[in-house]
């Protein structure tokens, strides 16, 4: 909840299932700028945490990912 800064976070990640559930609280967070660039996974749930909203950056976030199904929860 205190982290600012997700820029290429996870960047090339081969998992082929990423789930962040509740845990993931993106409140704080200013850019998400290439945070899943490259991505090889499969599907990826970012929960009922994800909050996009004092987010500044979001240039390129899915930049050539391979991402086929995303779950942002009930928000």
């Amino acid at each position: 909840s205190k982290v600012r800064n997700m820029e290429y976070m996870f960047r090339g990640a081969l998992a082929s299932y990423i789930n962040l559930g509740d845990s993931f609280d993106t409140s704080n967070v200013l850019s998400m700028q290439h945070m899943f660039m490259e991505c090889h996974m499969h599907k990826l749930n970012l929960g009922d945490k994800f909050n996009s909203s004092n987010v500044e950056n979001m240039r390129q976030m899915f930049h050539n990912s391979f991402i086929t199904e995303l779950d942002l929860g009930k928000n």
